[in-house]
């Protein structure tokens, strides 16, 4: 039997798999935000039509789009920061009590994504710890919500907590494979921790720096559960209301319009990081 034909067939179950629950679902998906509901069955008047994604440009969906892209944005550059640095002092420094804080520091990446948004929820409404921590501090007023809040501000919150791990084990990784001797090297030359930290470790550890941005952003954006929960009625993200059209209003047809366009989006984002990336790395 010829060798291409076997590696089909070996192939076949899994491109089965995926072709019925991925890529004949995302079909269905397309087809209906052109106002087709199904493919084998067609009731009278129901045409293709560009009306629903006329109405999405012409509103305020686009609104919720561009919520999603900054406040996840905002978000990941915070945990980027605060993840990397917080890896690059745990694998630099040797203090006691290095095993719990590695530990610790490992708790939200098991914590389910709703459990962690309702805690968010109960710490930053009033009378919630971290609440009254800031309003005793004086770094807010009463006035100020921290949830449900139009700036997304406890989004930003919990996306941050619940990615820091991340970027840190990421960081860890890429710290890990640095030449033992480059830093010697600079310290032999006279450089500090902190020239040796912005001219050694954070330049050889921008591959892990671009990887970790990249996961978590695309976590973030296309999150439901943490903007469902912390988030306002308006602006919100793009997939709570895609949720509300599908499950609240019935409105199918925008609701497929909108997961098109998050994914298209989440396509085109990725297709010009990845650019960026492989710029960045040649310069």
């Amino acid at each position: 039997m010829n060798e291409k034909i076997i590696i089909f067939l070996f192939l076949l179950p899994i491109l089965s798999f995926y072709i019925l629950v991925w890529l004949y679902p995302l079909l269905l998906v397309v087809l209906q935000s052109f106002g087709i509901p199904a493919l084998t069955t067609r009731a009278e008047g129901e045409y293709p039509t560009l009306t629903y994604y006329v109405t999405f440009f012409s509103t305020r969906y686009l609104d919720y789009l561009w919520f999603s892209f900054w406040n996840s944005l905002a978000a990941v550059l915070l945990a980027l920061v605060t993840g990397y640095f917080t890896a690059l002092i745990a694998f630099i420094y040797e203090f006691k009590g290095k095993r719990v804080f590695n530990m610790i520091s490992k708790i939200p990446l098991f914590v389910p994504y709703l459990i962690a948004a309702f805690m968010w929820w109960l710490l930053l409404t009033p009378r919630g710890y971290v609440y009254d921590l800031l309003l005793h501090l004086g770094l807010i007023n009463e006035q100020v919500k921290l949830a449900n809040d139009p700036l997304g501000i406890g989004i930003i919150f919990a996306n941050v907590w619940m990615h820091i791990p991340y970027v840190m084990l990421i960081s860890i990784g890429t710290l890990k494979v640095i030449n033992p001797e480059l830093i010697e090297a600079a310290r032999v030359l006279g450089a500090n921790m902190r020239r040796t930290v912005r001219y050694v470790f954070i330049p050889l550890s921008i591959p892990g720096i671009l990887a970790s941005l990249q996961l978590v952003f695309i976590s973030m954006f296309g999150g439901f559960s943490v903007a469902y929960i912390l988030g306002a009625s308006f602006p919100n993200y793009l997939s709570v209301r895609i949720f509300e059209d599908a499950a609240v209003l019935y409105k199918w047809s925008f609701a497929s319009v909108g997961a098109v366009i998050y994914l298209v989006t989440s396509l085109v984002i990725t297709y010009f990081y990845s650019k960026i990336t492989r710029w960045g790395l040649k310069v």
